[in-house]
């Protein structure tokens, strides 16, 4: 096979991944259209990353289904969502994935590992299964599931809330108590639980000095 029919091969797989997924989201067999081609031809052809076009095409539809409108969608619908979540994508790594240098153009990935290295320092063993994860987010596969903003902050997020009971645990009962009567002369932890429960991971976080993992530096 030459490198003509192993480009075509892969434009057929991109366009079989994109119908699958369509139909699955969709709930039934879809017949995808000319027209609908044409729009799957053009993000293979502008280097969107199939990632990019299944996700994207996720969020349109879950936008849809809370709208009161009913009505068919095409393919080609999608594309302003898949527009702007591969400048997300671009933003977020900016930068190629098949260098083989090291990723310190890819911001993504920089600040990862910035993460890792300040959570390493610490010297904590309990926050080593976070630090694998992290690490994890790092490899090739990991950094491809990294597609938007909000994919990388939801990761964050699952991180952060398995590093909190961590932190209850090494600071112990009474400094948690302290910590949660001192917060009390100024917050009322019944009217706003979010806030307080911020305010007490925050002093948690600063004591062992553990960064809040988020994409902002």
């Amino acid at each position: 096979m030459n490198q003509r029919d192993d480009q075509h091969q892969i434009y057929l797989d991109y366009t079989k991944w994109v119908e699958t997924h369509w139909s699955l989201a969709r709930g039934n067999q879809i017949i995808v259209s000319p027209l609908e081609f044409d729009a799957i031809l053009k993000w293979y052809e502008d280097g969107v990353p199939l990632q990019v076009v299944l996700r994207a095409m996720d969020r349109f539809l879950d936008r849809k289904k809370k709208g009161a409108r009913k009505r068919n969608h095409l393919l080609n619908h999608i594309d302003q969502d898949v527009r702007k979540l591969f400048e997300e994508y671009r933003l977020l790594h900016a930068g190629s994935f098949d260098s083989d240098e090291e990723h310190d153009f890819d911001p993504a990935v920089n600040r990862i590992q910035a993460l890792i290295k300040k959570l390493s320092s610490l010297g904590i063993e309990e926050l080593q299964s976070i630090i694998h994860e992290l690490d994890l987010l790092t490899t090739e596969e990991g950094r491809s599931r990294l597609v938007g903003f909000d994919e990388i902050e939801a990761q964050f997020e699952s991180l952060n809330k398995q590093i909190e009971p961590i932190l209850e645990t090494l600071a112990g009962e009474a400094t948690c108590t302290k910590i949660r009567l001192e917060l009390s002369e100024f917050l009322d932890e019944n009217k706003d639980v979010q806030l307080f429960r911020k305010a007490y991971y925050d002093q948690l976080r600063h004591q062992f000095k553990v960064p809040l993992l988020t994409i902002l530096g």
